[in-house]
């Protein structure tokens, strides 16, 4: 009898586990179609948009259907309050209870994130926001953009942020603070604020990694647009797209500098640098003997491309082996690299040199736009090239002979008129003629090189204009980037329409302002503070057809 009852506490013991178990799991209703429609708000209290509401502490937001209580931040609430409000969730509702009674006067704005979600996991919409005020007005200003990487895709999830007052100060440093105002962009990488009181504010977005709401340098990328925004009763709607960039935290330092065995000075630095802006200031790169105080500029670099890049390899000529200073100038507002001594003696070359890029690269390219040319390794020897080292492979088979330009010792341009005709072709290197400076033979074989010219028959054509309702402080620059190939084609606008050719495809339209005239969008930088030059994304994809041109196009910069 006694094991009897054991057994039946036992099984009873199960049921009451299992029962348990299947309660405190929240599954959907089982059949049907999977639902996939985001929760809504439905009703708020205080309501939405109203007005003169009675001071109070308290605010209450209905769902349209039952939510899972959110593990992180999910309620933005702007101004920011001195303390944390505290959230009661409850089925389809939260309730938030400020920690003081409203402020007299105030409009107040409540967003939410997405991470507030239903059973099925929909989120709610980021975009959606409530907000009231306990003054008679309720204040409109407004401010909304586009949130894109670098490579100009939108970035969801992102906290953009209103700072009042000081910031980027060594007394308030923008990591130090919470933003006055904050919103998060949606799945497409838009933002908007409303309901904002006139004023000025700073702009400032940011990937908030650990869910504090504040910047971290160390780990986080941020944005930042052209300047302060200012508001008032005639300009109370601004559109302001942002990109992020990685914060820059260290300096560059130059971690060695030494001469390679083929006569390169190779210089390593700590973190990557802008390659064109070397390639302008190559005169400012220079070494000194620690000897007599003879100095040597360089005379090239081997670098190819326009990539941000850590080595870099320096050609002094032929220089004396002993103790050199290495000095390096890359930015004028940036300070000057230095290296104390850096030890040139003489060492065997057997390396033989190699050919660094092509130009096309078998890229399909117009010949209106064919840069073709060749990056070698290291200085070649330029007097032993024949009239037949480099050769074009025609269409029927035919050889032409290049005309050729040395623009210093690892960089030969190309040109030839067979190339106007639309086609393939080869482009053939002789190796065997090649050698460096110490008599090293590049190879025994001939290096073949694809060459493919588009037809412009083939090419669409995209035209249009741009409204300019906003000053601008420099060049304005049109990007048009091919969605499929990732390519950008940049283009200096200065009329009143534009008119391009391009490969037929899906593309990104973009624009920036060239505030210091270097080609390029600068995204800004924090210390010391440096605004972002200005820009703007086209919300549309534009599609070009081969053989037809895509009209009207209008682009208002705003």
């Amino acid at each position: 009898m006694e094991f009897t009852r054991i057994w039946y506490k036992l099984i009873g013991l199960v049921c009451t586990t299992c029962f348990i178990i299947g309660c405190a799991e929240i599954v959907p209703p089982p059949g049907g179609e999977v639902d996939k429609t985001r929760p809504q708000i439905t009703e708020t209290s205080p309501e939405n948009g109203a007005v003169s509401v009675p001071i109070d502490n308290k605010v209450t937001i209905h769902f349209s259907e039952k939510i899972t209580k959110p593990q992180t931040s999910a309620v933005f609430i702007s101004p920011r309050l001195q303390e944390e409000p505290k959230l009661k969730w409850s089925s389809d509702k939260v309730l938030i209870e400020f920690p003081d009674s409203f402020k007299t006067d105030q409009t107040y704005i409540i967003s939410l994130s997405e991470v507030i979600r239903d059973y099925r996991n929909n989120p709610i919409d980021t975009g959606s926001i409530i907000a009231f005020s306990t003054g008679p007005e309720i204040a409109r200003g407004k401010i909304s953009g586009t949130v894109v990487g670098i490579n100009e895709k939108p970035v969801s999830s992102v906290l953009v942020g209103l700072y009042r007052g000081e910031v980027f100060t060594d007394e308030q440093p923008i990591d130090s603070i919470y933003p006055d105002y904050i919103v998060q962009t949606d799945k497409n990488g838009i933002y908007s604020f409303r309901y904002l009181p006139f004023g000025k504010y700073i702009l400032f977005g940011f990937q908030d990694k650990n869910k504090n709401e504040r910047f971290n340098p160390a780990s986080e990328y941020y944005a930042l647009p052209e300047g302060e925004v200012v508001l008032g009763s005639l300009l109370h709607d601004k559109t302001i797209d942002l990109v992020l960039t990685q914060a820059d935290t260290n300096s560059v330092k130059i971690r060695s500098a030494f001469l390679d065995t083929d006569k390169m000075v190779r210089v390593n630095l700590s973190k990557p640098i802008d390659l064109e802006s070397v390639r302008e200031n190559i005169d400012s790169v220079t070494i000194t003997s620690l000897t007599d105080n003879q100095s040597y500029n360089a005379l090239f670099c081997t670098e190819s491309g326009d990539e941000s890049i850590e080595t870099f390899n320096f050609y002094f000529g032929d220089i004396a082996k002993e103790n050199y200073s290495l000095r390096f100038v890359y930015e004028t507002n940036q300070p000057v690299l230095t290296f104390d001594t850096m030890r040139i003696t003489e060492a065997d070359d057997n390396t033989a040199p190699s050919i660094k890029s092509f130009s096309p690269d078998n890229q399909p390219v117009l010949f209106s736009d064919l840069e073709f040319s060749i990056y070698f390794s290291e200085p070649i020897d330029t007097n032993k090239l024949t009239d037949e080292t480099f050769a074009i492979l025609n269409q029927d088979s035919s050889v032409i002979l290049p005309q050729r330009k040395i623009v210093n010792q690892s960089f030969i341009k190309f040109s030839s008129s067979v190339l106007a005709n639309p086609g393939q072709y080869q482009f053939l290197v002789s190796a065997f003629d090649i050698t460096d400076l110490s008599d090293n033979n590049m190879g025994d074989t001939v290096l073949n090189y694809p060459i493919k010219i588009l037809d412009p028959d083939s090419m669409g054509t995209i035209a249009g204009k741009v409204t300019i309702n906003d000053s601008l402080s420099g060049n304005l620059y049109l990007l048009f980037k091919n969605i499929r190939n990732q390519k950008v084609t940049q283009l200096l606008y200065s009329s009143e329409s534009f008119n391009l050719s391009l490969m037929a495809g899906d593309y990104q339209i973009a624009g920036f302002v060239d505030r210091n005239n270097n080609r390029k969008r600068d995204t800004g930088r924090l210390f010391p503070l440096e605004y972002a030059e200005q820009y703007y994304i086209l919300p549309d994809t534009i599609t070009v057809r081969a053989r037809f041109e895509t009209s009207d196009i209008e682009f208002i910069l705003e």
